[in-house]
């Protein structure tokens, strides 16, 4: 067989484990919530984080891009979630977060 079909075959068990441990993570966050524990939901959400990453760079996809479409998302995101934009500003809070982490900030 060839050194191709092992990379393709590596590959597709690496993103079906990387998919399977973001399903798990999923559910561990979902636990996190109803028993109120804010380090696993904190632990949780870094872990879907950087799966998504992983996921994304599996499937052919920059980590450059991943963040430039977050970037595009949030700029319709205060049109799609109105009521949390105006109740809470999240979005605005995203954002603002995204441009300092861009520019060496941190919260």
């Amino acid at each position: 067989m060839s050194d191709r079909f092992f990379d393709i075959a590596k590959n597709t068990k690496v993103l079906e484990e990387l998919k399977s441990d973001l399903l798990s993570t999923v559910a561990t966050l979902y636990k996190a919530i109803v028993k109120g524990t804010q380090e696993k939901i904190i632990e949780s959400l870094a872990a879907i984080i950087i799966l998504t990453y992983l996921i994304g760079r599996r499937l052919g996809v920059k980590f450059f891009q991943i963040d430039q479409a977050v970037k595009e998302q949030l700029r319709f995101a205060q049109n799609k979630y109105t009521d949390i934009e105006n109740w809470f500003n999240d979005i605005s809070s995203l954002k603002e977060y995204i441009n300092d982490m861009n520019n060496g900030g941190k919260e």
